[in-house]
């Protein structure tokens, strides 16, 4: 099954809609399930805490960072939280289950989130140099941020936090209408996601004649 977020600077690709994470702790389970597993700020998410423990009504608790509050739901053995527009950077889902005295299981999942790449390409006139800059401004994650021109690479590092890369050339003829690509990659490290996340914005160079 595959999901797919578009816009109109970038794209994502994820190839599952739903991450689990189990733990086995003192004879009973405890599940965590994201949907999906990772996002883009402002989309909704969906997160499930459930458990197997023998108990009719066991102690299950979601606490989230201040400031986060879901719509939230629950059963005898389950509770569920669901977002309508993610408005975090980083969202953990901690989930405690207590089933009889003194057992208490907890896992977190991290959710992985990181906003859509700026190029900036200032119109220039012919010899004068140009900076061209290549930005993410705000990052969750191991991210890899590269500023190309058709297959030459002219920036390239690694964040996971905020980063801009730069590239200074001079402003020529020859150069107009040529088109310069920032792109953002994340590799993350949950399954079942087997391919990055990768996001872009392109621009033309513009060159102004004397």
């Amino acid at each position: 099954m595959g999901f797919r977020i578009t816009s109109a600077n970038g794209y994502v690709d994820f190839f599952a809609l739903v991450f689990s994470i189990t733990t086995n702790v003192a004879g009973f389970e405890v599940f965590i399930d994201t949907s999906p597993p990772a996002l883009e700020f402002g989309d909704s998410l969906s997160t499930n805490c459930s458990t197997t423990c023998a108990l009719s009504e066991p102690l299950i608790m979601v606490e989230y960072k201040p400031g986060i509050n879901p719509i939230q739901t629950r059963g005898d053995k389950w509770k569920a939280d669901y977002f309508p527009s993610v408005k975090a950077w980083d969202i953990s889902v901690p989930c405690y289950v207590k089933c009889k005295t003194g057992k208490t299981a907890n896992k977190v999942v991290t959710v992985y989130i990181f906003s859509d790449p700026e190029i900036q390409l200032p119109v220039n006139l012919e010899g004068n140099l140009i900076n061209v800059t290549c930005s993410v401004f705000n990052v969750s994650g191991q991210l890899q941020l590269r500023l190309t021109n058709g297959a030459d690479i002219l920036a390239n590092e690694l964040s996971n936090t905020g980063i801009t890369i730069y590239h200074t050339l001079e402003a020529q003829s020859q150069l107009d209408k040529q088109q310069y690509v920032c792109e953002a990659e994340m590799k993350l490290q949950v399954q079942p996601i087997i391919s990055p996340i990768v996001k872009k914005q392109v621009d033309t160079l513009r060159i102004l004649c004397k």
